[in-house]
Formats: structure tokens, C-alpha cells, sequence
């Protein structure tokens, strides 16, 4: 999210000068932010996976076999066709299990931004010069990478209130404990 963040300001400032905004999309563009980029990401990939998978394993010791396993959880968002519904499915067991409410709003919304930052960036990559080479691609590139900075801190503020509401309503439902340590049989 950092990355995002330096990423949004420095286009923001930039929006009235097209040399500063050149300027910027060529960092976006260097190495060494993809690779600044590319490393908080993926650990908060790693992150989100595993805590699915715990929450999961937690959810079939309280309800029983879901309709995805812990495992499915994680590898369906891999497995081409089947992720364009496992892994919401998935998460609409863990919030019927421990929140239980029926509302599934913010799991829907999760997934929606999920999708529309892919969508956005199939999109990028499809239309746009593969760099920004000269003023005139300037424009687009300036207007595309500032609706998915948008989009993707709103996935992220999505996933963090998704994560904080069944966080939340699974700490309240089996008490504070220690994740290595398996849940005594119901």
C-alpha cells in the first residue's frame, strides 16, 4: 500500500505540469519501483493466503466441511476458470460461519474491487504503448495509472474491513488463542 501511496502523491502533484508527470510515470515505470512495489505486495499476498487458510481450517472445526476446503481456500485462486468464483465462495463460508448475518455486502464489494483492479490492469496493458515514450502517450498513461492507484486502495481498505469484521467475529465466537495450536473437537 505504501508504494500506492508515494505513487498517488507523485502523480497528484504532478497533474498540472506534463514534464513533472512524464517524470513520474518514468519512476512508476523503472525497475526499482516495480521491485519496491513488487516485495510489500507480495508479502501481503503471503499474508492474506495464510490467514485464509487459518480462518478456514477454524471454520471447518466450528461448522463443519465447507464447500471449499482450507487448502481450496488458497489454490483456486491459482487454478484457472474455477478463480472466477472459488475464492469468493470461500469467502462467503468464513463470514456465514463466524458472522453469520447474511449480509454479504463487503465480501461482494471485496471481490468487485478484486476484479476491477485485474480488469483495469488488462485494460492498461492491452491499450496503452507499452511505455511511455513520448508526450502524447502521456494523457492516457497519467489518467490510467491514477484510476488504479484508486482502485487498488480500495481493494486494500476493502480487504482490510473484510479481514477486521470476520477477524473480529472469529475471536468473539472461539475466544483469543494461539493459531499453531489446533481447536479442541466441538
Amino acid at each position: 500500500m505504501f508504494p500506492t501511496a508515494v505513487a498517488g502523491y507523485m502523480l497528484l502533484k504532478a497533474r498540472s505540469d506534463d514534464q513533472l508527470r512524464f517524470n513520474a510515470l518514468t519512476v512508476l515505470e523503472s525497475e526499482l519501483f516495480t521491485m519496491i512495489y513488487a516485495v510489500p505486495s507480495l508479502v501481503a499476498l503471503i499474508l492474506w493466503l495464510v490467514w485464509k487458510y487459518r480462518a478456514t481450517v477454524t471454520a471447518h472445526a466450528i461448522a463443519g466441511p465447507q464447500s471449499v476446503t482450507p487448502a481450496g481456500a488458497v489454490y483456486w485462486y491459482f487454478v484457472p476458470v474455477m478463480w472466477f468464483w472459488k475464492p469468493y465462495e470461500a469467502m462467503k463460508n468464513l463470514h456465514s460461519v463466524f458472522v453469520g448475518n447474511g449480509n454479504y455486502e463487503k465480501v461482494t464489494g471485496w471481490w468487485a474491487c478484486f476484479w476491477g483492479v485485474l480488469g483495469i490492469s488488462f485494460i492498461i496493458v492491452t491499450l496503452l504503448p507499452e511505455s511511455v515514450a513520448a508526450a502524447s502517450n502521456l494523457s492516457s498513461y497519467y489518467w490510467w495509472t491514477v484510476v488504479l492507484i484508486v482502485l487498488e486502495a480500495i481493494q486494500v481498505y476493502a480487504a482490510i474491513e473484510l479481514i477486521k469484521e470476520i477477524t473480529t467475529a472469529e475471536t468473539a465466537r472461539t475466544g483469543p488463542q494461539n493459531k499453531s495450536q489446533p481447536l479442541p473437537s466441538a
